[in-house]
Order: C-alpha cells, then sequence, then structure tokens
C-alpha cells in the first residue's frame, strides 16, 4: 500500500491512489487498518535511522512492536491528533480525488458520520472541493497531545525494565501544530510541567519540516 516510485501523470496518479484507499477501507476491518498505520509510521521512522535496518520486527499487541537485534526495543506508536482532526481526515480519504463537488462530500460525509460532519465548511475553490475547520488554538491541541504521551507512560512505566530502550513514537506528519524542533520540545515540556515523574523512556517525535520533509525529534526523559 506504499507507492515509492511510478511513472504516472498526476491525473493518473490520483485515480490509482483514490481507488486503493477506497477499496483497502471497504475490504479491511478496522483492526487491518490501524495495523497498517502503525506500520506505515514505523517504517518512516526506521529511515530515519538506519540503525536498525538489520533488526527483527516483531508485530506484538503491548507495545506495538519490539525490535531486535543489538539491542531489544518496544516501541508504541501513537498519533498526534484530535477528534475534530481525524474525523475530518477519515472524511478526505474517503472522498477527495474522486471528482465529487463540495456538497456531494457533504452529504457522503453527514450519511457516514453523522452530525460531526456539521463540524466542517465544504468550498468549491477553483473547481476543486475543500473541507476546513474553523480557527483553533494551537496550544490547547499541543496539551492534547502531551496528554497523549502522558497516557502512555502511565500505561507502559510498569514494563521500561523488559528493553534495553523503550520509545514511544508519535506520529505528527499530518498535524500543521508540530512542524519543527521547537513545537516537539513545546510539547515534551507541557507533558514535563503535568506529570514532574515522566522519565525511564524515550519519546521519537515524528513530524514534517516546512518543505513537507520527515524529520524526527528524539527526547530521553
Amino acid at each position: 500500500m506504499r507507492i515509492y516510485s511510478h511513472n504516472l501523470p498526476k491525473e493518473d496518479y490520483s485515480y490509482v491512489i483514490s481507488h486503493l484507499r477506497s477499496r483497502y477501507q471497504n475490504e479491511r476491518s478496522r483492526d487491518e487498518q490501524k495495523t497498517r498505520a502503525e506500520y506505515n509510521v514505523l517504517l518512516d521512522y526506521f529511515l530515519l535511522r538506519p540503525e536498525y535496518a538489520s533488526y527483527v520486527i516483531s508485530k506484538e499487541t503491548r507495545p506495538d512492536f519490539v525490535v531486535t537485534g543489538a539491542r531489544k526495543v518496544g516501541i508504541e506508536v501513537t498519533e498526534f491528533t484530535t477528534e475534530i482532526d481525524s474525523v475530518m481526515a477519515a472524511i478526505s480519504n474517503q472522498n477527495f480525488g474522486q471528482g465529487k463537488t463540495a456538497k456531494e462530500i457533504y452529504e457522503n460525509a453527514r450519511l457516514r458520520h453523522g452530525t460531526k460532519a456539521d463540524r466542517y465548511s465544504y468550498k468549491m475553490i477553483a473547481g476543486s472541493a475543500t473541507i476546513g475547520t474553523c480557527t483553533f488554538n494551537v496550544r490547547s491541541k499541543q496539551q492534547i497531545y502531551a496528554d497523549e504521551i502522558i497516557k502512555k507512560y502511565h500505561k507502559y512505566c510498569g514494563d521500561f525494565e523488559k528493553y534495553d530502550e523503550f520509545i514511544v513514537l508519535c506520529d505528527a506528519r499530518y498535524t500543521i501544530n508540530v512542524t519543527s524542533f521547537w513545537d516537539s520540545k513545546e510539547v515534551i515540556e507541557m507533558a514535563k510541567e503535568k506529570c514532574s515523574s515522566l522519565r525511564g523512556f524515550t519519546v521519537c517525535i515524528l513530524r514534517q519540516n516546512s518543505l513537507c520533509k520527515n524529520e524526527i525529534d528524539t527526547f530521553n526523559l
């Protein structure tokens, strides 16, 4: 489900992607889609950490992955998102790239997501449908991300000693609230301020920079 290279024109590429996504979402269970998403985050992380190239990956439940090689590393994957953001992403994946109008996207979103679809605006801009949200407070969303790190800490702190390193791998690739090292650091500081016992593990924040290139920020707590 990852396309590493292609020679298709833009329109054909969009057609292939939209139909692959649609078929996958219709034919695969929610658990299978979740597992695929976790592998997707792990792969992008490993592309930035070549020292793991020879490690063996084992898909687990608690934590999500255990990778073994020179060391034994537990990796729990989580996403920096909010309900509003995740529903909007789902609506986008379910509808864009299919030539639908803004009205058609709204009607489909209302059918799939009920009144949650009413939280967004649907517009036609230069002949293309768009979906958007109202203004929001960046720090409020960053606090939600910090709370997610704290939640993972409390869930796994009793398991840290089983591994040479335990990593909470945070997927921030698709949020505009974390696009620099300083954004990542702000989230970590929020988490430490709220939970003074936060220690004994590593937080890795996978994000995109201003050029839409993946970068990783690592914090050893």
